[in-house]
Parts: structure tokens; C-alpha cells; sequence
């Protein structure tokens, strides 16, 4: 019996735009560790973000995007402690003590932990089987418990 997959057009891209996202994604370790080479922490992180926000004002000017809404402001700030400041700072000090291997596993649970983040605040509705694949996924990611697994 052969199953035929009918995926929509606008599925295709977005989830090749996903995929394209993860493989960027992904180089964002090894790179940050390749920039601490020459670069302090903070001017790597800070570094990133004002590049990454160089890039978004021409493509918003582009694009001619309307001003985020008062009433917006609030939880973009909350996302720029977290996106711009807290994740750059914090992987790049990371960075600078172990390994990008090491510093990815830990940021492996970074999918559950957005997922209880998601359920606790917007009271999103998963099933079962979400929370047993999402809690089998990070069981992966334990920390081994040979002395020489972290250096």
C-alpha cells in the first residue's frame, strides 16, 4: 500500500523556511565559540545583535513595516532580555569555559523548556503524547555521569 502525502504549497515553504532556520540555527555555537577566539563575551554577544539589528531595519524600511503598537512594546522588551541579552551573554560566557558540543546539549532542553513556558502562559492546550515525545527528547540530553564528560 503506498501512502500519498498531500501537503500544501504554503506548508512546503514554511517548513522549508523551519528547516532553513535550524541548519542557520545550528552554526550559531560553533561560530560564537570561533568568534571568542578574538573577541571578549559581551562583544560577541552585543556584536550579534547589533548586526542582526542593522539587517532588520533595512528589511523593515524595505518591507515599509508599521511601528509596533503601544500595547506591544511590553513583550517585545521581554523578548529582546531574553533573544538579544540573556541568550548571547549567557551562551557566549558558556562558550568561554566548555565546549560548542557541551554548550549545545544543555540548550537542548531549550525546546521543552519553551513548551512549559508556552502551556504556563498562554494556557496552550498539548496532549500526552507531546509532553511523552518532549520529555523522551531532553531524557536524551541527560549530562552523562563519567568524570570526563565536561571539561
Amino acid at each position: 500500500m503506498v501512502m500519498v502525502w498531500s501537503v500544501s504549497r504554503d506548508l512546503r515553504i514554511g517548513l522549508s523556511f523551519a528547516l532553513l532556520g535550524v541548519f542557520l540555527f545550528s552554526l550559531s555555537l560553533p561560530m560564537t565559540k570561533l568568534a571568542l577566539d578574538g573577541f571578549n563575551p559581551f562583544v560577541t554577544a552585543f556584536g550579534r545583535a547589533a548586526i542582526a539589528g542593522m539587517l532588520a531595519m533595512v528589511l523593515l524600511r524595505v518591507r515599509k513595516v508599521q511601528f509596533p503598537a503601544r500595547e506591544l512594546w511590553r513583550p517585545i522588551w521581554f523578548t529582546v532580555a531574553g533573544a538579544v541579552v540573556g541568550w548571547p551573554v549567557l551562551v557566549a560566557l558558556a562558550l568561554e569555559r566548555t565546549t560548542a558540543a557541551h554548550t549545545a546539549v544543555v540548550a537542548s532542553f531549550m525546546p521543552l523548556a519553551t513548551a512549559i513556558m508556552a502551556v504556563l502562559r498562554f494556557r496552550e492546550r498539548v496532549t500526552t503524547s507531546f509532553w511523552i515525545a518532549s520529555s523522551s527528547s531532553a531524557s536524551c540530553s541527560r549530562r552523562e555521569d563519567s568524570a570526563d564528560t565536561w571539561h
